[in-house]
C-alpha cells in the first residue's frame, strides 16, 4: 500500500500531535497508577534492591545474587539514583515506553489512517497492561526497542513510496543490533525474534546484506561491549558467567517437557483471549470474509512474518517451563504488528476499512468482545496494585514501616524466603549477598554454605521469615529436613520474635543493644 498524501503540512502536524498525545495517555494512565501505588513484585525487588546497592558502592552478582542481566541492575540503579527509591524505576520504564510507543505509532501513521493506529496502539497498551505484571522486568525494559524495530520492519518491507530505502534499511539493522544487545544483557531466550526478523531480512529482505551483517555487529557490540568491559573492571565477570550462564541453564533443566508444553499453552491462551489477540482475529477474519485482494510480495505477507515470530517468542519461553504471565508480554510488538499488518491490508481504497468508521455495525460487535477480554485482567491489575507498598494500609506498606521503624538504614536484615522487595522497599541492605534463599535451596554450587556462612558471621539485627519460606520455625524443606539447620539453631538460641505481621515473622537479635 501506498501513503496517502495530506491536504497541507498543518493537518499532518496536527495528526503527528494527536499520536504523540495518543502515546502519552495511553502510558501515562497505567505508569501514573504505578507511581501512585508502588507495587513492587518478587523479581522486581530484587533489581531495585540491586540497583540500590549499586548506589552506594556495590557490585551486581558480587554484593546481590541474581541470575538475570546486567543491563537491568544499570537501569534499576539510574532510576534509584533519581528519586532514591522505586519511584524512579517506574519512571524511567514508563518514559521509555512512551518514547517507543510514540515513535512507532508515527512509523504506522506512513500507512495507516490515524484510527487505525489509534486502534492497535490502545489494544497493544490494554493486553501489555494485562500481561506485563506490574513491570521492571526484564520483558518491560525490552519491549519498547523491540516495537521500534519490528515498526521499522513494517515501513521498510510495506511503504514502497520511501524515497532513501537504505537509510531506512540502515535505521532498521542498527535498531535490531540494539535490541538484540539489549535482549543479551537482560534475558538470553527474549531475543529468538530479534533474531529471526535478523535471519529473514538477511537472507531475503535485501540485496546490502554485508553492509545490514555489519550494521548489526557493530550496534550491538556499541551496547554490549561497554557493559560487560565494566563487569570486567569490577571484578565481577566469573560472578556474572556463574549466575547468568550457568544457574540459568542448571535452572532451566529443571522442566519436564509437559510443564513447558502446559506453559506455552498457558500463555497462549492469554495472549489471544487478551484485546490484541481478538483485535487480530477479527481482522485476520475480516480480511478473509471481504474478499479483500491481497497481491504477492513482501509488503503483502509482513503479518505473516511477524505471526511468525510471535509464535517464536511465545515458543521460547519454553527454555524455562515456567509459565509466568509476563513472559506473554514479550510477544505484544509482534503481536500488534500482526495487527498493524492486517489494518494496512485493509484501509487502503476498497479495503474492509475503507467505510468501517460510517458504520456503527462495527462497534456493536467489536466493543463487547474487547470489555470481556480485558475485564480479567483489568480486575486482577487494580487488586494488584491495591497491595502497593505506597498504598497507605496495605500489608506491603505496614510491613515496610514496621522494618524502617526498628532498624536504621546500617542495620543489616536477612529476609529469609524470596521477599527482597521489603528490604528495596524500606531500603535496608541484606545479611548476604544472596538476598532470596532459591539457589541455596536448589544447592546450586556455594550458595547454601554462603547463605548460612554470612547469615552467622554477620549477625543481622533482625531475620525476616516469609510466609512461605521453610527451614527455620516454620516448617522443614521438603525433601530436605535438615537444611538451613545450622541457620535455625542460630536463630533459636541468638533471636527472639517480636511480632508476627500479615504472617511475616520478624526475629530481633538477642545481644543488639538499643
Amino acid at each position: 500500500m501506498s501513503c496517502r498524501p495530506q491536504s497541507s503540512e498543518r493537518v499532518a502536524a496536527t495528526w503527528s500531535i494527536a499520536t504523540l498525545l495518543g502515546a502519552a495517555v495511553l502510558v501515562l494512565v497505567p505508569y501514573g497508577l504505578l507511581l501512585r501505588t508502588l507495587p513492587i513484585g518478587r523479581d522486581s525487588g530484587v533489581f531495585v534492591y540491586t540497583g540500590m546497592i549499586m548506589n552506594s558502592g556495590g557490585i551486581p552478582y558480587v554484593d546481590s545474587w541474581d541470575h538475570k542481566g546486567p543491563l537491568l541492575y544499570i537501569v534499576n540503579a539510574l532510576g534509584y539514583l533519581l528519586t532514591g527509591s522505586v519511584k524512579g524505576t517506574v519512571l524511567l520504564e514508563g518514559l521509555l515506553l512512551f518514547g517507543g510507543l510514540a515513535v512507532s505509532m508515527s512509523l504506522w501513521r506512513r500507512l495507516l489512517p490515524t484510527f487505525a493506529v489509534l486502534l492497535a496502539a490502545t489494544l497493544f497498551v490494554l493486553t501489555y497492561c494485562a500481561t506485563f505484571e506490574l513491570g521492571n522486568l526484564t520483558e518491560s525494559w525490552l519491549i519498547p526497542f523491540i516495537l521500534v524495530t519490528y515498526s521499522l520492519a513494517f515501513v521498510y518491507l510495506c511503504d514502497e513510496t520511501v524515497s532513501n530505502r537504505l537509510g531506512l534499511l540502515d535505521w532498521l539493522c542498527i535498531s535490531l543490533g540494539v535490541a538484540m544487545a539489549v535482549a543479551m544483557l537482560t534475558r538470553l531466550n527474549n531475543g529468538m525474534g530479534l533474531g529471526l526478523l535478523a535471519l529473514y531480512l538477511v537472507v531475503f529482505g535485501t540485496r546490502h546484506r554485508l553492509r545490514s551483517i555489519v550494521l548489526m555487529g557493530v550496534s550491538y557490540a556499541v551496547i554490549a561491549l561497554p557493559v560487560l568491559f565494566w563487569l570486567y573492571q569490577k571484578g565481577a565477570m566469573s560472578a556474572f558467567v556463574d549466575q547468568y550462564w550457568s544457574f540459568n541453564f542448571a535452572y532451566s533443566r529443571g522442566a519436564s517437557l509437559m510443564a513447558r508444553v502446559v506453559s506455552v499453552y498457558t500463555l497462549s491462551q492469554a495472549v489471544f483471549l487478551s484485546p490484541l489477540g481478538l483485535g487480530c482475529l477479527l481482522m485476520g477474519g475480516a480480511v478473509f470474509l471481504s474478499n479483500t485482494q491481497v497481491p504477492k510480495g513482501k509488503k503483502n505477507s509482513f503479518h505473516w512474518l511477524m505471526f511468525t515470530i510471535f509464535c517464536v517468542e511465545l515458543l521460547s519461553q519454553m527454555a524455562s517451563g515456567r509459565g509466568y504471565l509476563h513472559y506473554a508480554s514479550l510477544a505484544t510488538p509482534a503481536l500488534v504488528l500482526v495487527l498493524v499488518g492486517l489494518l494496512n491490508l485493509g484501509s487502503g481504497p476498497g479495503g474492509f476499512l475503507s467505510g468501517v468508521r460510517k458504520n456503527a455495525k462495527w462497534a456493536v460487535l467489536v466493543v463487547p468482545a474487547f470489555v470481556v477480554a480485558l475485564a480479567p485482567p483489568a480486575f486482577a491489575l487494580l487488586a494488584s496494585l491495591k497491595q502497593g507498598t505506597g498504598v497507605a494500609g496495605s500489608p506491603a506498606s505496614e510491613l515496610v514501616d514496621y522494618l524502617q521503624a526498628n532498624t536504621k538504614p546500617s542495620d543489616l536484615v536477612l529476609v529469609h524466603g524470596a521477599e527482597t522487595w521489603l528490604l528495596a522497599a524500606a531500603g535496608r541492605r541484606s545479611a548476604t549477598s544472596i538476598t532470596y534463599y532459591y539457589p541455596a535451596l536448589y544447592g546450586f554450587k556455594d550458595t547454601y554454605a554462603k547463605y548460612q556462612a554470612d547469615a552467622l558471621g554477620n549477625k543481622p539485627l533482625y531475620i525476616v521469615e516469609a510466609p512461605d519460606s521453610c527451614g527455620l520455625s516454620r516448617s522443614k524443606c521438603d525433601g530436605q529436613p535438615e537444611l538451613f539447620g545450622e541457620l535455625r539453631a542460630f536463630l533459636l538460641k541468638d533471636y527472639v520474635q517480636v511480632r508476627d505481621l500479615h504472617g511475616y515473622k520478624f526475629w530481633r537479635y538477642r545481644g543488639a543493644t538499643g
